[in-house]
């Protein structure tokens, strides 16, 4: 292999790396921005499924013709969160009152071995719907969130700003800018 190619060698994703952002979309609703400081271990259901629709073709036995149909989406489960507020657990608490509508929009942005934003996943109106807090033992180390679930309405993504993914793109939520973020130190020490 020549010193050149190392260049054109394509940089899979990973998922050792990334970091979880949940800002209210009400800005009126008493909760501090982001709501999520926290870093978890594990992230998962992320995911969109699409039933199709399947109709039998008159006079046509050897084939099917499939439309789209509905689309649900995952349940987002965070596990073995961290963090030192109780901003997560305000949402929750307020969230689950009658007549409150507390969504959050939230980013889940992956990085690279070289602490590069890769890709960003927009999740859009989240609501927590379970809260795990760990077993209380004073012989060992346990993280103060042992769990947290959240359901969401639309799922979309996006490549990092100045990524060279060649990953597909679909249009993030409009005008919802988020900043902060988790306060995950990196490799080096630094704050991303």
């Amino acid at each position: 292999m020549t010193e050149g190619s190392k260049d054109n060698l394509i940089q899979p994703f990973t998922t050792f790396n990334f970091e979880v952002v949940l800002t209210p979309t009400d800005t009126g609703s008493g909760l501090n921005a982001p709501i999520c400081e926290a870093a978890f271990q594990e992230c998962t259901g992320l995911d969109i499924t699409m039933e199709p629709k399947t109709f039998p073709q008159g006079g046509m036995n050897d084939r099917q013709t499939h439309r789209i149909g509905q689309v649900t989406y995952g349940r987002l489960t965070l596990k073995r969160g961290m963090t030192g507020n109780l901003q997560l657990w305000d949402w929750l608490t307020k969230a689950i009152v009658p007549g409150n509508n507390l969504s959050a929009l939230a980013e889940i942005r992956m990085w690279s071995s070289a602490n590069v934003p890769t890709l960003t996943f927009f999740l859009e109106g989240c609501l927590p719907v379970k809260f795990t807090a760990p077993a209380l033992n004073a012989q060992t180390g346990g993280v103060a969130i042992e769990e947290l679930q959240l359901v969401y309405e639309y799922l979309s993504l996006k490549p990092a700003e100045g990524s060279t993914s060649s990953a597909p793109t679909t249009t993030p939520p409009p005008n919802n800018k988020v900043s902060g973020g988790p306060g995950l130190e990196n490799r080096s020490g630094g704050q991303r």
